[in-house]
């Protein structure tokens, strides 16, 4: 009877959120280091292609590693399909990423920010207009300075009429 509880154990602990999330993650990786594998990496001054895609995929297999991790050590939940599924989450943090993809160009990076957090507070019910406004600002002239004044990016800054 053991031989048939070991491998509806092991399935167990593969199907758990964290599990599956690191798994995800670093497959992600992978493949991201395996197809960028030939992309010239440079220095951090003179940085060439490959330098933060590579970068990034560094660390989201580190960030892989460490929720596999986690996720094998931490003792199984009672009922792990409890938890519904965030849906309002879910749909507003979707819609503000696809948001920012289609309007930075036409609308620019302050609207497009402030769009996007606007969308993005609706995943949390009851937020106060004032906070979203105010986290939208702060936000939309760090953007700025980091990225058009710091980073030198060539990007709208505002609305292209």
């Amino acid at each position: 009877m053991a031989a048939t509880s070991s491998p509806n154990r092991a399935l167990r602990i593969l199907m758990r959120k964290d599990v599956l999330s690191g798994l995800v993650f670093a497959g992600i990786a992978i493949l991201a280091l395996w197809l960028g594998q030939n992309f010239r990496i440079g220095t951090a001054v003179r940085m060439g292609t490959g330098y933060v895609p590579r970068l990034v995929a560094y660390a989201l297999l580190g960030l892989g590693l460490l929720t596999l991790v986690k996720g094998l050590i931490t003792p199984e939940e009672d009922d792990p399909d409890a938890a519904p599924i965030a849906w309002r989450a879910l749909v507003a943090i979707t819609g503000s990423i696809l948001a920012f993809g289609f309007a930075l160009e036409r609308l620019g990076l302050v609207v497009t920010i402030l769009i996007v957090v606007g969308i993005g507070s609706i995943a949390v019910p009851g937020q106060s207009p004032w906070r979203v406004l105010a986290a939208g600002v702060v936000l939309a002239v760090t953007s700025v300075l980091v990225f058009v004044y710091g980073l030198s990016l060539t990007m709208p800054v505002w609305p292209v009429l």
